[in-house]
């Protein structure tokens, strides 16, 4: 975090002589309205301590649960990236050999970051600015979902041309094409949605980073975009061999923009889920002592009192 969490960001919610919230509040854990309840009071719907609600949209005081379920997730999509990265890599020296098992481990951590995602985006459970995120929510999730789909037919493809020496190149290209696009619809909403889980640790670097990271997928797309068309532009026709080398130089760009932006991903990933570990164990911490049950005062007795007893 950058700095210490204020006790209560907008001190109107609670009155100050009566102590009760006076403004149209959720609840963090259920989403119940808390207006005219005591700060120090509790959640008629599910017993969650009223002043939680009051202290402001940030994580370490959202529902526990709820914050460890998009840990989990950012952890998992970070996994996920590190292994397709990692497959991509073996691909050039197991992909003659096996020409599907690279396929196969890159749609397997597909489905996983799939998993990933969903919790990620998991609807916090208050309710708190739901409306403004339930459109970047499902954006994420259906273009995931259309890139895991896409990467399933480009892999049955794949098994049907290695086992019958024949495919379907049209089709392959097509959903290929598809299956790109959702990706880049993908993360171009998820840094939009990691901007979002950013604001609410908060830290305004992650947040920064996240719009820079969007503008940089976009930027990145275009290039290759380009370069593809050139490349295919000069490789084409009669003199493609003595154009091969140019192909390749234009190509270049493309790929050293490619692999930067994949590092910057990487670094941003780690950065993001060791985040919002550190404010589910906050939270975990928060709502454990809110919920403990106040202590019973024990009275101590007098030397004096003790001998009137012992009488």
């Amino acid at each position: 975090m950058n700095g210490p969490i204020p006790p209560q960001t907008t001190p109107c919610v609670v009155d100050p002589v009566t102590g009760l919230v006076r403004t149209d509040l959720e609840c963090r854990r259920c989403g119940y309205n808390l207006r005219t309840l005591a700060e120090a009071g509790r959640c008629p719907e599910c017993g969650s301590p009223v002043g939680l609600s009051t202290r402001g949209n940030f994580l370490q005081f959202a529902d526990p649960q709820w914050v460890a379920k998009v840990a989990k997730g950012l952890q998992i999509i970070f996994a996920m990236i590190i292994v397709n990265f990692l497959v991509g890599l073996a691909a050039g020296c197991i992909g003659t050999l096996t020409p599907t098992l690279p396929v196969i481990l890159s749609w397997v951590a597909t489905c996983v970051e799939l998993y990933g995602v969903w919790l990620l985006t998991e609807p916090d459970p208050s309710g708190i600015g739901e409306e403004k995120n339930i459109t970047a929510r499902k954006v994420v999730r259906v273009s995931s979902i259309i890139a895991a789909c896409g990467g399933a037919i480009q892999l049955a493809d794949v098994t049907f041309t290695s086992a019958f020496g024949e495919g379907t190149a049209v089709l392959t290209l097509f959903f290929g094409g598809i299956s790109g696009l959702a990706s880049l619809v993908a993360f171009f909403v998820r840094y939009s949605y990691f901007a979002i889980i950013a604001k609410r640790i908060p830290d305004d670097h992650l947040v920064r980073r996240a719009y820079m990271l969007r503008k940089a997928i976009v930027i990145c797309a275009v290039i290759g975009i380009v370069a593809g068309i050139f490349a295919s532009a000069l490789t084409a026709g009669s003199s493609a061999a003595a154009n091969v080398g140019m192909a390749i130089a234009i190509i270049l760009p493309a790929v050293i923009a490619f692999l930067v932006f994949m590092i910057w991903t990487v670094v941003y990933i780690y950065a993001m889920q060791k985040s919002v570990t550190e404010e589910s164990r906050l939270a975990d911490a928060n709502w454990a002592r809110a919920l403990r049950p106040p202590a019973i005062a024990v009275p101590v007795q007098s030397p004096a009192d003790r001998e009137i007893d012992m009488r």
